[in-house]
Formats: C-alpha cells, sequence, structure tokens
C-alpha cells in the first residue's frame, strides 16, 4: 500500500506490545544470550519494554576453508517508553543501538579446486589481522492526540547514526601445486610439486559516519464506509566518507603489474566524499470498504506516494490500487484479491558511490510496475482450520542500478 513507503520487493512493518503488567523473560546458548522486561506504572499512565540480545558466531565459522581466530559479536539494546498525557494524548520515546564486531585473524588456507585428471591445490599462509566495526544509534519520538473516535494525529521527530569502521592489514604467502589422483599411488592426495609462489597485502582504513534527521506527521480519518491515511516527512541527510585501500601482489620476487622504476599495487583506491542532502515524501490512501452482508465484501484500497530527493533533483508519484472481493452467497468461503502499483526505490549513499570511490550525480531511483493476483480458500478439515493460498504476480523492473 501507499503508506509502506518507497521500496521494490519488501517492507518492514513493527508493530510493538503494549504491556498490561509486569514480565521478563531470559534465555541463553552457546551462541549468545536475549534479556526483556516490560510492565506498566500503578496509575496506568507509564508503560516501558525493553530488551538486549547478545550473539557470536565464532563456532560456526570454525568451519570455514579459511582457519583462524573468529571473533564476531553482535549487541543491541531496545527500549520503548509510552507515558499518557491524557485521555487523548500520549507521547512514545524509542531508542536503539546495535554494536557489532567482526575481528579476524587469519592463519592458513587450503583450497583444492581443478578436474578428476588435474587438480591443484592452493596453500596460503597469513600474517596481520582484519577489524571491522559497525555501530549503529536511533532515538524517535511522537506524539499521538486523538480528538475523537474518528481522527487521530501523530507528529514524529528521529535521529539516526550509522559508524562504520574497516580497517585490515593481511599478509598472505601463497604456494600452488598440483595434487597427485592416482589413487593407487602411496602419495595420493598429497601435493606433488609446486607451480608458483607469491605474496599477496591487503591494507585498508576505510571509515563512514552517516547522520539522518527527520520529521514527520501522520493521520488517519474514519467514516462509516472510508478509513483515509496521510503521511509526510522531511529529512536531512549528512554523510562523510574516507576509503583508502590498495593490494600488492608480488609474484616470484616482483610486484604486479612490473615496473622497475617504481613500487607498484595490484589496486588503488582513495577517496573522501562528504554529501549532504534533503528528501521530502508523502503518501495519501484511503480504504472503501462496499460491504453488503447479505450479497457481498468488496474492499478497495487506493492512493498514491510522492518523493524528492535534492540531490539528483528527481520528483515521483507512486500511485497503487488494491482491491479485495468476498462473495457471500457462495457455499465455500472464498476471498479474491487483486493489486496494481509503481513503485520507485530512491538510492542511498551505498548505490553511488562507485567502485574507485567516487559518486555517481546521475544516479536515478529504481523503478518497477507490480502486478498481483490471487485467492484465498478458508475451509476446516479434521475439526481445524485450513487456507488455501493461490497467487500470480508479474513484475516490470527498468531503471535498475546496482553497486559500483
Amino acid at each position: 500500500q501507499a503508506k509502506y513507503g518507497d521500496k521494490l520487493s519488501s517492507v518492514l512493518d513493527v508493530t510493538y506490545k503494549k504491556p498490561k503488567r509486569f514480565a521478563a523473560s531470559a534465555s541463553a546458548s552457546l551462541l549468545g544470550a536475549n534479556v526483556h522486561v516490560e510492565g506498566r506504572s500503578k496509575n496506568y499512565r507509564l508503560s516501558y519494554l525493553m530488551g538486549a540480545r547478545y550473539r557470536t558466531n565464532r563456532y560456526l565459522l570454525g568451519t570455514l576453508d579459511i582457519s583462524g581466530q573468529y571473533q564476531p559479536t553482535f549487541a543491541d539494546l531496545q527500549a520503548l517508553f509510552s507515558y499518557q498525557l491524557s485521555e487523548k494524548t500520549v507521547i512514545e520515546y524509542l531508542a536503539n543501538g546495535s554494536f557489532n564486531r567482526y575481528y579476524f585473524v587469519p592463519e592458513d588456507r587450503v583450497t583444492t579446486f581443478g578436474f578428476v585428471k588435474r587438480v591443484l591445490r592452493l596453500n596460503i599462509y597469513f600474517d596481520g589481522a582484519e577489524d571491522n566495526r559497525f555501530n549503529t544509534l536511533m532515538n524517535g519520538i511522537a506524539i499521538r492526540h486523538e480528538p475523537n473516535k474518528r481522527l487521530m494525529l501523530k507528529w514524529l521527530a528521529a535521529a539516526y547514526y550509522n559508524r562504520e569502521d574497516e580497517r585490515c592489514d593481511v599478509t598472505g604467502d601463497y604456494f600452488i601445486g598440483e595434487v597427485q589422483t592416482d589413487i593407487g599411488q602411496a602419495d595420493f592426495g598429497q601435493t606433488l610439486y609446486s607451480l608458483g609462489v607469491g605474496t599477496t597485502q591487503d591494507w585498508g582504513r576505510n571509515f563512514l559516519d552517516a547522520a539522518v534527521f527527520n520529521v514527520g506527521h501522520r493521520g488517519t480519518y474514519m467514516t462509516e464506509r472510508h478509513f483515509l491515511k496521510w503521511g509526510l516527512t522531511a529529512q536531512h541527510e549528512y554523510i562523510y566518507d574516507r576509503l583508502l585501500e590498495w593490494q600488492i601482489l608480488d609474484s616470484a620476487g616482483y610486484h604486479l603489474p612490473y615496473s622497475n622504476t617504481e613500487i607498484t599495487t595490484a589496486s588503488y583506491v582513495k577517496s573522501e566524499n562528504i554529501l549532504q542532502s534533503n528528501r521530502l515524501h508523502g503518501f495519501m490512501q484511503d480504504t472503501w470498504n462496499l460491504r453488503n452482508d447479505s450479497v457481498t465484501d468488496l474492499t478497495i484500497t487506493y492512493g498514491a506516494r510522492f518523493n524528492y530527493w535534492t540531490y539528483n533533483n528527481q520528483f515521483f508519484i507512486s500511485p497503487r490500487l488494491q482491491f479485495s472481493w468476498q462473495p457471500k452467497k457462495w457455499t465455500r468461503d472464498y476471498v479474491f484479491r487483486a493489486s496494481v502499483g509503481s513503485y520507485n526505490q530512491p538510492p542511498f549513499y551505498r548505490e553511488m558511490r562507485r567502485l574507485d570511490g567516487s559518486l555517481n550525480p546521475e544516479i536515478r531511483a529504481q523503478r518497477s510496475i507490480h502486478i498481483v493476483a490471487g485467492s484465498d480458500h478458508n475451509f476446516v478439515l479434521w475439526n481445524r482450520p485450513f487456507k488455501f493460498v493461490a497467487e500470480a504476480y508479474c513484475k516490470f523492473l527498468y531503471d535498475i542500478g546496482g553497486y559500483g
């Protein structure tokens, strides 16, 4: 629907529970731990919902073909507080923090590849480490006011910060050789002789800071047959990106590509980008209920989104239409659904950055037309409710872009 944002194929719709009494839970395993607590004050005005998670995948990563010290850790905290200012007004505060670290000290790698009669084996012995950290913080506040049972008004403000650090300095000495494939030989499966030796070094210091601030308004209005929703959001983005990485490839004592006058690198990338831009987007939609209790149940949802970005001055409107029909006089319970819509996904910073670190000023939003048709059949079998779903969809994708 138009309210769900500008994505081509997916949407994340999170609904938080409303605590009615105190409750808590905790769990732990070799892969991590979880804990949560919730509750309400005695006067029922204040409610809280908090949770924390910790996870590590070091035991799973130990089965990869690169052996070494894997120390990935992931932790996040989340809290939601709600306070009833009056019978018609509620203020909510949401905070979220995510802290992820991937620390890796490679030791050696053995990879065997080839065909039945010619098998090669690559051995690499490493020195150095890779340390990547990805941290995000988000705070949001919302004030919801309901003047009457038909009208709801909400004002929102949020701030999001993301920090990414990538540090890498890994040197690898590699040996490639041919493997004995004759099962009748005593040295079957062993490396017969070396075909080549060399050294590689990967070095990187990449840092990214991204801050996003937005303010917005949401509203709903309900009548006997219509349910109207609307929203408007203004957003400011600040990106500061520093990229510096290179790779040295040495074969038989020579750097590749070869030069007798200077030290060469197989790849070298250095860039520094500062990007500030603004976005304005919003939507309006209506759900029209044409219900006739004795004959049919028909619901139509129609609406549109708009989006404007100051970086490329692109403005677009995305109309969308959905309907569902449930005949009442049929002996069996069927629901028929169909929808069509235009979907436009504006790029964020990662889609804009090329492989050499420069930005693409001509980047445009990815676009598609979606058509979906389906039906649901609800029935009871073995004293249990069942649903049989049949659905077909068609997507016309154009202006598709990728990373790099």
